[in-house]
């Protein structure tokens, strides 16, 4: 239905329609203007309430939720103050045409961190001047990110919700948003709790590690080890070690310790094998530059003795010499992905279909710790 349709609305028996095709969700938590608000939005989402619609009259919302007229209002005001609604004297409230109206986003992650700098750019790029983005830190922490998520769906009006959560806690991080998620639309980047059926962002870390030890074969190196300081922790980073652990074993004439968790003992594997060169792959950009600062101090030259690519793109990278060839899993376009995600859902344009789950494609930036 267009913008201009109100004027051609008749409120008898559509109301009880609309009112039929958008279950009111009571919820503990949330005040009952709040639950208001939240179920709009959702007949908003869903497209029980399209573009010009008028929304139920007070009194019959006022009715149908067992609450006080003054409630009601409340809530449609703050909707209207939102941008979502709008007004027509005598008639009652009306979804706002999209053009004239922001989407509020919230990105949560660890704010200090090499991840969520890329991924914002890819995000507000793409969006442009559509949607305003607030990024916030959980501070790692899951109760921590229940509060703020709590804060959003009561009173801040946001529209989506992006979680980057922290390495080896996602389960703890789905588990305190998912009070919340009718509140508004949920997207996991990076990583992702077990068994989600929100939206996914993600890099494909196997790919990033095949994608490094092909480049490592392909400028002439057969010994390939993989250096990491991390502890086993069953995240993305497990995920990775199986994947090289895979390729050593396709491989004739195995290498002992292919996985080295210890700096000293990578620096006597690569004077050991100086003569042919020696290549690592490192789990990401902490350990890359950990493991150039001990070969170059140990004497031994990058490239031309050891090569390194890391499993990273960060800025540090670049911010030594030799400078870092690395693998990029594609943050900035994760950002991308998630802000097509949004202006889709927002449009409508996922209607019926379940929420996406993308892994994004890798690509080697070559740099100069590799031939």
């Amino acid at each position: 239905m267009k913008a201009e349709a109100p004027a051609t609305i008749s409120r008898a028996g559509r109301e009880e329609d609309l009112l039929a095709n958008v279950s009111p969700k009571p919820g503990r938590r949330a005040p009952l203007k709040e639950q208001l608000r939240v179920w709009v939005r959702e007949g908003i989402g869903n497209g029980t309430f399209g573009e010009g619609v008028a929304i139920p009259s007070i009194n019959m919302l006022k009715n149908r939720f067992g609450v006080a007229r003054e409630t009601v209002r409340q809530a449609l005001e703050d909707l209207f103050a939102e941008g979502v609604l709008v007004p027509q004297h005598g008639r009652g409230y009306f979804v706002n045409s999209r053009r004239e109206r922001i989407l509020r986003v919230a990105l949560a992650g660890k704010v200090d961190g090499v991840y969520i700098g890329p991924v914002y750019r890819g995000l507000v790029n793409e969006l442009g001047d559509t949607a305003s983005v607030i990024a916030v830190d959980p501070r790692q922490k899951a109760e921590v990110l229940r509060r703020l998520v709590e804060g959003f769906a009561h009173s801040h009006g946001i529209d989506r919700l992006l979680v980057i959560p922290p390495r080896g806690h996602e389960k703890e991080f789905g588990d305190a948003v998912r009070p919340f998620r009718r509140c508004f639309r949920v997207a996991w980047l990076d990583r992702a709790p077990p068994g989600t059926k929100d939206a996914c962002f993600l890099p494909d870390y196997p790919a990033c590690v095949n994608l490094a030890v092909d480049h490592l074969r392909a400028v002439g190196l057969t010994r390939i080890h993989y250096f990491t300081t991390a502890p086993e922790d069953r995240s993305v980073f497990s995920e990775m070690r199986r994947t090289f652990l895979r390729i050593m074993e396709s491989r004739k004439g195995k290498d002992p310790d292919p996985l080295v968790f210890d700096g000293k003992r990578a620096v006597e594997l690569a004077a050991a094998n100086a003569a042919h060169g020696i290549g690592f792959v490192t789990e990401n950009d902490r350990d890359a530059l950990r493991l150039l600062t001990l070969l170059t101090a140990a004497g031994i030259q990058v490239p031309r003795d050891a090569s390194i690519v890391s499993c990273d793109n960060s800025s540090w990278t670049d911010a030594v010499s030799p400078a870092i060839t690395a693998v990029d899993p594609g943050f900035e376009e994760i950002g991308r992905e998630a802000a097509r995600w949004i202006r889709m859902t927002d449009e409508g344009g996922n209607a019926g279909r379940g929420a996406p789950k993308i892994k994004i494609s890798p690509r080697l930036i070559r740099k100069g710790t590799t031939p």
